[in-house]
């Protein structure tokens, strides 16, 4: 009887490296529904404030990158004060997804101000729904195995 042994490594890896790209992915489309939701329930569904104008800009502008993909502005929301620097751009490092907004006054609205309360949109949208983006993970991961 004889025995042959067939070395998969590089296709088995090659299908890992394309199902962390597909997942981070995802989880950013997926994040960027929740915070817009966040951001909805936070921002947009409560009285206005006579101190400022709401636009859509803040919304809009919520977006991720990763290694291979930029999002771009949001498209649950558009805004005509909205400008292309609003948005996340460049390269996420190595299997990672960045998440955020590029507005000047995302901090003021995540953090808070002495003025302001915070309303931790990025922050909810990533803690609130951990089961969801675990799922998303157990998922995509297993594509092509």
């Amino acid at each position: 009887m004889s025995v042959k042994f067939t070395d998969n490594s590089a296709a088995v890896k090659a299908q890992f490296e394309k199902n962390v790209a597909k997942t981070l992915v995802q989880m950013g489309l997926h994040w960027q529904r929740r915070a817009t939701d966040e951001a909805n329930r936070m921002i947009y569904e409560t009285p206005e404030s006579p101190t400022y104008k709401r636009t859509n800009r803040y919304k809009a502008s919520l977006s991720f990158i990763t290694p291979d993909f930029n999002s771009g502005k949001n498209p649950a929301a558009s805004s005509d004060e909205s400008r292309p620097s609003d948005v996340l751009h460049g390269q996420a490092p190595k299997d990672t997804a960045v998440v955020g907004s590029n507005v000047e006054y995302a901090p003021d609205i995540e953090m808070g101000t002495s003025r302001m309360a915070a309303r931790p949109v990025v922050g909810n949208a990533v803690l609130n729904y951990q089961d969801e983006y675990r799922e998303i993970i157990t998922k995509t991961m297993k594509e092509g195995f």
